[in-house]
């Protein structure tokens, strides 16, 4: 928002930095407590940003030019210009800094559009880049062109009272070339290629009221200047009233009246029909003014597309454009059409029917979202899925959460079990076939569909759904477990291309570090390393986690230590072990207690 256009700052350069504050200072001032620019449309001492922006900021100065600069303030460019003031007065710089037009003006904007207003002795008017005068400076206000036309006010004196200012509005060219003298104690600016405008007249009783009207851009009236009120224009078509309320219609762009002004209640045309009340009920009517719905609906609701809801009895049903019921008054709740269908309540349980009024499933659901890409998400006790355009389930309601699809996906959060069996929470997405993706890189997916497993790789399925259960582990390869021939369930390795780095005749694994794994058979557990290769064969009882290098193991009841690489560095022949701690491990073995370093050296007590 700029300062008063109206005001003139006179501020004397003595301490630059002292001056930059005080302009600040007197600004916001002026914002405050002056005659400002406000954002109704007939007052001519609007100011032409706030209008436009809707802001209430002060100017921006450029801080840095002002204190290179001979001005006492530089303002922030806006469209290769920027705004200087000097002795109070206002002029342009280009962005090399060459002034381009002197500081002469009492006020001006920024440059839009290649022109900029400027005030003169309280006169406006409008110069383009290069300081050309474009509009005349012999206005009270000047805007910015719309649609090509500037609205201008003049302003003169009030009948019967010469000392009370009165303002008319025109409109002129950006050729500077007046198309409407200013003669309109009000006047919009233009929009699709009309304009409203209006005359004050008082009555008897000293009563002011305008009369509305519409002109085009070659200043002839369309709509003669009788109506107490006119809207904006929607669909080619704007309400209109005599009586300011009382009694609605609507005026097309010639200005022709379509419909008699005899409706109690009406709104803008949407979508070809404009819903309008008779007598104390809706109807509709067509962009020709006839009749489509009958006035019989004690509410009727805007169409959006091709339905409109109506109300009736406390219950929701739906009409098409032509009036026709598409479903009865039976619903408690109903939302709009959306993509063809829409959510509906009955009973206090949701579903949806078709654009034909039917219901593609039953009413069972606690919550339905509308359809996104062919696919909703439905809820029933807590639980979430999705169904298909036809009602079908295209997923059991199996999820914790479920947004809409997006882009063939919707993101979900479900529950998994670990290969322990533990339940986690975790989020992925279902497709448009109904498989969870679960994420386990960047372009690594692991795959469930009908309760089997597989792996997506770049979007490409490396694998069938030939597993139970599939587990991304650290090290970048998945474990995975196999429904046998023999009815048994065992467990193998798979790289991200779906390959298996190993025969699948494990019972269980648990990984010890990041690129190894320990692997039970027949109750004995080994070591593998990330490739599926076998370090040590399954004859451990216990593997214990690795500690500076090694591992406790167990067999039967006596301990010993493997290396990572799975070779036993010290004997397994300890009746105790513990984890090695700077070096050393404490152990026994008949019942003598000692110490073991890495390299198997023994110290006993």
């Amino acid at each position: 928002m700029q300062s008063s256009r109206h005001s003139v700052i006179n501020i004397r350069a003595y301490n630059k930095g002292f001056l930059i504050a005080l302009t600040l200072f007197v600004l916001s001032l002026l914002l405050t407590n002056c005659n400002k620019k406000g954002k109704q449309a007939n007052d001519p001492k609007d100011t032409i940003q706030t209008r436009k922006s809707g802001s209430t900021k002060p100017p921006q100065v450029n801080v840095e030019m002002t204190k290179k600069l001979k001005y006492e303030v530089v303002y922030k460019y806006q469209n290769g210009f920027a705004r200087v003031m000097l002795n109070g007065k206002y002029g342009f710089i280009n962005q090399k800094n060459q002034e381009i037009i002197s500081p002469k003006y009492d006020w001006a904007s920024d440059f839009d559009q290649g022109l900029a207003i400027v005030n003169l002795k309280n006169q406006e008017g409008l110069i383009d880049t290069k300081g050309k005068i474009v509009v005349p400076i012999q206005y009270r206000s000047v805007e910015q062109p719309v649609e090509g036309l500037i609205r201008v006010s003049s302003e003169t004196a009030q009948e019967n009272d010469s000392l009370a200012a009165r303002y008319l509005w025109g409109f002129v060219d950006t050729k500077g070339e007046t198309i409407v003298a200013p003669k309109y104690d009000y006047a919009e600016p233009f929009k699709q290629g009309l304009a409203k405008v209006a005359y004050v007249k008082t009555n008897e009783s000293g009563f002011k009221q305008k009369f509305y009207g519409v002109i085009n851009k070659e200043g002839q009236i369309v709509a003669p200047l009788k109506y107490g009120y006119i809207g904006d224009y929607k669909e080619g078509y704007a309400l209109a009233s005599l009586d300011s309320g009382r009694y609605w219609g609507y005026l097309n762009q010639e200005g022709r009246e379509i419909t008699p002004l005899i409706y109690d209640e009406a709104r803008a045309f949407k979508n070809s029909r404009a819903v309008v009340k008779k007598d104390a009920y809706w109807g509709a009517i067509s962009t020709t003014g006839q009749v489509v719905v009958p006035f019989k609906y004690p509410y009727l609701e805007d169409f959006e597309g091709q339905f409109a809801r109506f109300f009736e009895y406390n219950l929701y049903g739906f009409i098409d454009q032509q009036g026709r019921q598409i479903t009865p008054a039976q619903y408690e709740e109903a939302l709009n059409f959306e993509n063809n269908f829409a959510q509906v309540k009955k009973n206090n349980k949701w579903g949806f029917i078709n654009k034909y009024g039917q219901e593609i499933t039953r009413i069972q659901y606690d919550t339905v979202l509308s359809f996104q890409e062919k696919r909703a998400v439905v809820q029933q006790n807590g639980w979430y899925g999705f169904i298909d355009e036809s009602g079908k389930q295209v997923t059991a309601l199996t999820f914790l959460s479920a947004e809409s699809f997006k882009q063939g996906k919707a993101e979900v959060t479900f529950s998994n079990p670990n290969a322990q069996g533990q339940q986690t929470e975790q989020k992925g997405w279902i497709d448009t076939q109904g498989r969870l993706l679960i994420p386990a890189s960047k372009d690594v997916f692991i795959v469930k569909k009908s309760g089997r497993y597989a792996l997506m790789y770049k979007d490409t399925l490396r694998t069938n759904f030939e597993y139970v259960f599939i587990e991304a582990l650290k090290n970048g390869a998945f474990a995975a477990q196999k429904l046998m021939a023999n009815g048994s369930r065992k467990r193998g390795l798979l790289n991200i291309l779906g390959k298996e780095l190993c025969e699948f005749k494990y019972e269980d694994y648990k990984s010890i570090s990041f690129d190894l794994l320990l692997v039970m058979k027949e109750n004995k557990w080994g070591v593998m390393n990330n490739q599926g290769v076998a370090l040590t064969e399954p004859k451990y009882d216990q593997v214990m986690d690795f500690v500076e290098g090694l591992a406790r193991v167990k067999v039967d009841n006596a301990w010993g230590y493997i290396n990572t690489k799975g070779q036993e560095v010290i004997a397994v022949k300890y009746d105790y072990a513990e984890d090695f701690w700077d070096g050393k491990a404490a152990i026994s073995r008949n019942k003598k207690a000692g110490w073991v370093d890495l390299k198997g050296k023994e110290t006993w007590q």
